[in-house]
């Protein structure tokens, strides 16, 4: 249960479901804090990113595993996230150059979080618990993940126009990075270097016993 709600926690305790759905306001944010004109693609930033993200993302775990890919994904987010707050020294404003930054940091941000917790959960958070425990474990990832969307799509608007952008910002970048660590301590990394998946490894870290071998947790019908 720990593990299936940190992993719900890790997708959208960022705000994430703002971010995707709500790109205008920040983009309409860099723009006012670059003093640069806004683009005719700058709305289409975060969907294409988030789309570019999903669709490598897929292909990541596979080649490199669950464990690493939100990680990744994590550590990513989490610099993305910093580099509005260090922009404003390196390239100030007004700059074109520094709203260019500013929307790579935002497509960045959608890319990084397809990567890692966008695309991983719906992995991990199936091999978060033995078979018999594992319809329970879904449920509640599940359920806190709709809960945690449903507060970003209600009140992600008003909190970033009433905020401290700056505070924002590093709320965002600590609760990645705090995700990552935790992640590290408590997610096993469930893929064999030869493509298999190995459910056990998942399993004995939540303190379940390993299957016998061959064992799917699954049983059939005998036939007819």
């Amino acid at each position: 249960a720990f593990l299936a709600t940190l992993l719900a926690f890790a997708q959208q305790g960022t705000g994430a479901a703002g971010v995707i759905l709500f790109p205008k306001e920040l983009v309409g944010s860099a723009v006012e804090l670059a003093g640069a004109p806004q683009p005719s693609w700058a709305l289409l930033v975060v969907p294409a990113s988030n789309l570019a993200g999903a669709v490598a993302g897929t292909a990541l775990i596979g080649a490199v595993g669950c464990r690493r890919a939100m990680l990744a994904g994590l550590s990513g987010m989490t610099a993305a996230t910093l580099l509005p707050l260090l922009l404003p020294r390196l390239l100030p404003p007004p700059s074109a150059p520094m709203l260019a930054a500013l929307l790579a940091s935002l497509g960045g941000w959608a890319i990084f979080f397809q990567l890692g917790p966008g695309c991983s959960y719906f992995v991990a958070v199936t091999e978060a618990a033995p078979p018999r425990l594992r319809a329970l474990s879904v449920s509640l990832g599940n359920s806190a993940r709709y809960f945690l969307e449903l507060l970003a799509i209600r009140y992600f608007v008003q909190v970033w126009g009433a905020a401290s952008h700056a505070s924002l910002l590093l709320g965002v970048a600590a609760v990645s990075a705090l995700c990552a660590l935790l992640l590290q301590l408590h997610l096993s990394e469930s893929r064999h270097p030869s493509g298999g998946i190995d459910l056990s490894a998942t399993w004995r870290s939540s303190g379940a016993e390993q299957l016998p071998r061959g064992a799917s947790g699954y049983t059939s019908a005998p036939a007819a």
